[in-house]
């Protein structure tokens, strides 16, 4: 099974580490171009909208729920395609020309210290971003469907095509130009991500163009809102301190936004999937109907956040250690200045911790949604983002700084861990016990420091340059994948089944 997991995993990280570093691509231009004044504000206002709307509705809950749905139904999947597509598009699209009517409060609320430059600009084009938010639902279907196929290459790589039309948005000559058609581009891109994607399933989306039997109950909309308000909290975080930032001055949004992207990196490309492909294996082996035995299932828990510690971990080691070198080589190009790049490196180590709370958490609620509790995670994430807000308004009150902002947005990770844990532990999940187990986080610690080794030794390089500290953070990753895997006894086994396969 993991020797499955290992392949289906490379599939999905390469079309996700396409798309992520098209991203970077974009956000770099948006640097080059603006720096960190009010013209980047505005850009990354703009975009995080959409970016928030693709990755809450295509990565996260709404796909979660209706994966397990396709594979637990296989003779009644085209038609739930179909139904699944009319209910999320309504709703969202009711959903989105109510955004449209208060748009300003819209502005106000989540840029708070625009001035009103900023301020008019964002409301004027913020209906243009918003309307493709139908859109980015009716993608969540075609993405569920293509996972549960085990297709991860053809639903991860949608983001790159996104990536790819906002670049080239960003490239049209002019800074009021390059706004509009930002903004222009985020619908275009949404629509030619759905479009491959029905085209590769093909002609059996159009078997399934019936009404009746009716499919989304009551207990499926349920689900996917209780999916969907956990799964969203992750992307909170970013969205909720871009709106603190800019209480701290002009360039402060567009700071801690680079450094959030840098960290949602490995998080979206590594970590976020492993539990995408994880998820179909524990929704086939969860306990309840055929499958009555947990062992299968505790094993894959198991051995799922076992390496969760590990990607996470080695994730953390990386931003933290080559945190000036992995800034300068993304935003160290155009108008942007050594003094800025250094406050995107700092903030960037803050927030890197929260990526171990992070990374659990996406997978504690995978596990409780293949168990069939929706509600525990949308509890836990709600409780963890209500303690990040009150950290950070308390931050905000006693003088602090930026990056006590980002102390606060780690201290809420951290609270829903501990409330997603206990309520696995009451699924008869012990992830608690599993996590306490030696196995678990010495692999984690020992692959992390094993990694670390070439970066700090290249560090201490009189001609240390570039090249030499990407050498270094290259060959500590692999040195610390390497070791996991010797540590790993389920590891060692996979890796010599897809040898004998070869």
């Amino acid at each position: 099974m993991l020797a499955n997991v290992i392949r289906s995993g490379v599939a999905a990280a390469l079309a996700l580490l396409i798309g992520r570093l098209l991203g970077f691509g974009r956000e770099a231009t948006i640097a080059a171009s603006f720096g960190l004044g009010r013209e980047a504000d505005i850009a990354v206002f703009l975009i995080s909208l959409p970016v928030f709307l693709i990755n809450v509705l295509g990565a996260g809950g709404v796909t979660a729920v209706l994966v397990v749905a396709f594979r637990q139904r296989p003779a009644e999947a085209s038609r739930l395609l179909f139904q699944a597509s009319i209910v999320l598009f309504s709703i969202t699209g009711v959903l989105a020309l109510l955004l449209i009517a208060v748009r300003a409060e819209v502005v106000d609320l989540l840029a708070p210290g625009f001035d009103a430059i900023a301020r008019q600009r964002a409301v004027d084009l913020l209906p243009v971003v918003i309307m493709a938010a139908p859109v980015a639902a009716i993608n969540t279907v075609t993405i569920a469907w293509l996972q549960a196929e085990d297709r991860f290459f053809l639903a991860a790589i949608g983001t790159a095509v996104i990536n790819t039309v906002l670049i080239v948005a960003l490239l049209v000559d002019g800074q009021n130009g390059t706004v509009v058609w930002l903004a222009l581009a985020v619908m275009a891109g949404m629509l030619l991500r759905w479009l491959i994607q029905m085209a590769a399933i093909g002609r059996r989306a159009l078997g399934g163009l019936s009404f009746t039997p009716w499919l989304v109950d009551r207990r499926m909309i349920l689900g996917i809102a209780q999916t969907s308000a956990a799964e969203s909290v992750v992307f909170f975080y970013p969205l909720a301190l871009r709106a603190f930032a800019t209480l701290f001055g002009i360039g402060a949004l567009a700071g801690v936004n680079y450094a959030t992207r840098l960290v949602l990196l490995p998080l979206g490309v590594v970590i976020m999937t492993l539990t995408i492909i994880l998820l179909p294996r524990l929704a086939s082996l969860a306990p309840g109907g055929e499958h009555q035995d947990r062992s299968a299932f505790r094993d894959l828990v198991r051995q799922g956040q076992t390496w969760i510690l590990v990607l996470s971990g080695m994730a953390f080691g990386a931003l933290f250690l080559s945190r000036d070198l992995i800034t300068t080589l993304v935003f160290g190009w155009g108008d942007i200045t050594a003094e800025e790049l250094s406050v995107i490196a700092s903030l960037t180590a803050i927030y890197a911790i929260s990526l171990i709370p992070l990374g659990l958490n996406v997978f504690y609620r995978r596990v409780l949604t293949a168990v069939g509790d929706t509600r525990s995670p949308m509890v836990g994430e709600g409780l963890g983002f209500i303690a990040f807000l009150i950290a950070a308004l308390l931050v905000k009150a006693m003088g602090g700084v930026l990056t006590d902002l980002m102390l606060a947005a780690l201290f809420g990770a951290f609270v829903s861990s501990v409330f997603l844990l206990l309520m696995a532990a009451r699924r008869d999940v012990p992830v608690a016990a599993m996590l306490a187990q030696p196995p678990t986080w010495a692999t984690a610690i020992l692959a992390t420091a094993v990694m670390a080794i070439p970066i700090l030794a290249e560090q201490q390089l009189e001609d240390s340059t570039a090249t030499t500290g990407m050498i270094a953070l290259l060959a500590g990753g692999l040195f610390g994948i390497a070791t996991a895997i010797v540590a790993n006894r389920d590891a060692r086994t996979a890796v010599k089944g897809l040898r004998r396969r070869q």
